[in-house]
């Protein structure tokens, strides 16, 4: 397993738990059921952090909206650490709250545990760790309480020892050894990327709704990050402010500012040599629960604090209009999402057409789809399974199946048309574009 990690760009975390969780069942529903628990969890932790800050109406509507988002129902269908990663997030978010209003060891060993539990997931969590760490302490030196100081001293060291030096030296070291694709050295900073900065985050929005390119929902989400950001800045300044809004806010703006001039240096987010996966995709993931809790919180202080409830009560009314939009919007692209993969869809075609007897071809990254879903027919395979590099375009077989999944597949068209040349009737049973294809050729 260890090996198997270092190859990868993951914390071990997942990957440990689903060895053991699988050791129970191996049914689809109890594979995926693991992220339904944690997004459950994470919806909880959501609901009561709001809740402490706001009202129960407005915490209810914002744990609805999660519901409505095209990402993160993504992370909870998705067989992968994020929906992990995003519990373990909305679990420190959460204790990081109770702290502020109980102060008790026990909710500051959760939230550090939370905190380590987030990194080991994945190491985008670190964007909203690190500064989140950084406020608690700042708020511990401020009390001005030398034996609290001296404890949550004591626990940040024991976590950096046993923790995060094991998670460094142990996996991210090894990782960025083995996958170096890191490049930054020719990268300088444009006028374009000094714009960008003031939408990214208004688009980041927009992203994990997928209304981006619906309409004008793009242009309005832009709006929407600036004017959080402003109203943010706004509390910040404001003597009369909590501390507890204040360094909420202040994670996210660390957060964004951090990871947007990683993104643009190519230091993180990077899938390839040269190839950085941008601020739209999965490495972004990790935003949600800070999105999720801080910007309801900003717009409603700010909303509160308004001497005109005529003014605001239209603003509240314009801002739940705007939100039930957006989701109305997202929601047929939500409805379209439910299968995720399409593997599983290939595997009940492959074995209903008896491709188990007969040559398959496994392209791009299809071997771990296949051998999870042939797995309780594998004593009936009676032909071979090969990869794209077996294929030899001058000497095809008579018949055989061509199995592509997404991540990779440049042999799948080369080979069709070869195939189609040299007199093969090729049968196409499922084209999803690039989440994958399936087809049998036979002369």
């Amino acid at each position: 397993m260890y090996r198997a990690i270092i190859n990868t760009f993951q914390p071990p975390l997942y990957n440990f738990l689903m060895h053991f969780w699988l050791k129970i069942g191996k049914s689809v529903l109890w594979f995926r059921m693991f992220n339904v628990l944690c997004g459950a969890v994470s919806g909880i932790c959501i609901y009561k952090s709001l809740k402490n800050m706001t009202t129960p109406l407005l915490a209810a509507g914002v744990v609805c909206s999660m519901g409505a988002t095209y990402r993160w129902i993504y992370c909870i269908q998705e067989c992968s650490e994020y929906a992990l990663m995003l519990m373990f997030l909305c679990i420190s978010l959460y204790y990081y709250i109770k702290i502020n209003e109980r102060n008790r060891t026990l909710d500051e060993i959760i939230f550090i545990l939370a905190c380590v539990g987030g990194m080991y997931s994945q190491y985008g969590a670190f964007f909203i760790v690190f500064p989140l760490l950084i406020a608690h302490l700042i708020k511990k030196c401020l009390a001005k309480e030398k034996r609290k100081i001296w404890n949550t001293a004591v626990m940040y060291l024991f976590a950096l020892a046993f923790f995060a030096l094991p998670l460094y030296m142990l996996f991210a070291k090894k990782q960025l050894e083995h996958n170096r694709i890191s490049e930054n050295s020719n990268i300088i900073i444009s006028l374009k990327d000094i714009k960008n900065f003031f939408s990214v985050i208004g688009r980041l929005i927009g992203y994990f709704f997928d209304v981006n390119d619906r309409w004008m929902f793009g242009n309005f989400m832009e709006f929407v990050g600036i004017s959080t950001v402003i109203a943010g800045v706004i509390l910040l300044i404001k003597k009369t402010t909590p501390w507890l809004l204040k360094s909420l806010v202040s994670v996210l703006l660390s957060a964004y500012i951090i990871h947007y001039w990683l993104v643009i240096f190519h230091i993180y987010a990077m899938v390839h040599p040269n190839q950085s996966a941008g601020f739209y995709g999965r490495y972004s993931y990790f935003y949600m629960p800070i999105f999720y809790l801080s910007i309801p919180t900003i717009w409603y202080e700010i909303i509160c604090s308004m001497k005109n409830r005529l003014f605001a009560k239209w603003t509240i009314r314009g801002a739940v209009f705007g939100v039930i939009a957006i989701i109305l919007t997202a929601y047929p692209e939500l409805l379209s999402n439910w299968h995720k993969t399409y593997d599983q869809d290939f595997a009940k075609i492959w074995l209903h057409n008896g491709g188990f007897q007969e040559t398959t071809y496994l392209i791009g990254m299809a071997e771990y789809g296949f051998e999870y879903y042939t797995a309780p027919y594998a004593y009936e395979l009676k032909g071979t399974v090969l990869s794209s590099d077996d294929i030899d375009l001058e000497d095809l077989p008579n018949a055989f199946w061509l199995w592509r999944t997404n991540w990779g597949g440049d042999k799948w068209n080369e080979t069709v048309e070869t195939a189609i040349e040299q007199g093969y009737e090729v049968m196409i049973y499922a084209d999803y574009g690039d989440p994958g294809q399936l087809a049998y050729c036979i002369k």
